[in-house]
């Protein structure tokens, strides 16, 4: 009976292990995607705001702007749903993106007031930062973190799954 017991202790144990395991590694597919999706859109938003004539054409403005709170969104779920270890390069990536859409948003509104020289002071500014190649230079050094917590993960699940099969096979030697 004590057997039966221990056995089912670590079953659970092994199980609970498992699951914890797989959220993690889910977790990190969803973050991955997220830090694709900001560097595209970090590339894509300096280029079309460094492009005179997407920014004079009015139309474009809302589009824009709707683009930017889409790259703010990305970088909040990846500072909020990261890992521990890449907190700091998530951090930076927030700080990178913050001045990203805070001189994008300058430019629209420099746009709108047709006020060329603010529009060139900002463009030029943007242009300096380099947004898109920080965020994208930062991502990496995320994605190897992300890489490298998912590989321990998945290594603790394979030893789990090991176990979990131990517990359970051990019963087909000892008939009832």
């Amino acid at each position: 009976m004590v057997l039966i017991v221990v056995t089912q202790f670590f079953t659970n144990k092994s199980t609970t292990a498992l699951t914890i395991g797989n959220r993690q590694a889910v977790k990190t597919f969803l973050l991955n995607n997220s830090i694709q999706d900001l560097v595209n859109t970090s590339f894509d938003l300096e280029g079309k705001f460094k492009n005179s004539s997407i920014i004079s054409d009015k139309n474009n403005l809302r589009p824009l702007a709707d683009s930017l709170t889409r790259l703010g969104y990305h970088a909040y779920v990846i500072v909020n749903n990261g890992l521990p270890e890449g907190q700091d390069i998530a951090e930076t990536i927030n700080n990178i993106v913050d001045s990203q859409v805070y001189i994008s948003e300058r430019i629209i509104k420099a746009a709108k007031s047709s006020n060329s020289s603010q529009l060139q002071l900002m463009t030029d500014s943007l242009r300096m930062l380099k947004p898109g190649e920080k965020v994208y230079e930062n991502c990496l050094k995320l994605q190897e973190e992300l890489k490298s917590n998912l590989q321990q993960t998945l290594d603790k699940n394979s030893d789990q799954a090991g176990k979990l099969s131990f517990s359970t096979g051990y019963w087909r030697f000892f008939p009832s």
